[in-house]
């Protein structure tokens, strides 16, 4: 089977580009084609990444709880858990940040924030009050 991917934003012209394509692999043959197209997202960035953690030092200087601890806290509260099975085996597991896409990652960041105000009475910076120079340092501690 053969991937093309378009990685710039949809345009009807590209139903052509597309069509061709496929002609194009199977050289006009008149077997049946199933042609797939799905929306590609992106995963969480690096720099939301060091946001992330900058934060989650942040909470842990005003709780006095390990960073990991918040991490966790934070993952069980926002993401929950999800069901992972092995060899039929099924089981709660923690919920990754890894596979968050830059939109997921940013609206569980945003709940942070919120949850940090309103229940810590914690006023954590956004992204574009704070130099990606602070994450690193934050992090580094």
């Amino acid at each position: 089977m053969k991937t093309i991917k378009y990685v710039t934003p949809f345009n009807p012209r590209h139903l052509k580009m597309i069509e061709d394509a496929v002609k194009e692999e199977y050289n006009y043959s008149k077997r049946t084609v199933n042609v797939y197209i799905a929306q590609v997202t992106e995963t969480r960035t690096l720099t939301q990444n060091r946001y992330y953690w900058a934060l989650m030092q942040m909470i842990s200087d005003e709780t006095g709880d390990h960073r990991n601890d918040v991490h966790k806290f934070m993952k069980a509260k926002f993401l929950g858990t999800e069901k992972v099975t092995i060899a039929g085996f099924e089981q709660e597991a923690e919920a990754t940040t890894r596979d968050l896409t830059t939109k997921t990652m940013t609206e569980y960041i945003d709940n942070i924030i919120q949850w940090a105000e309103e229940f810590l009475n914690i006023t954590l910076p956004r992204p574009n009050e704070v130099p990606i120079e602070a994450y690193i340092e934050t992090i580094n501690r």
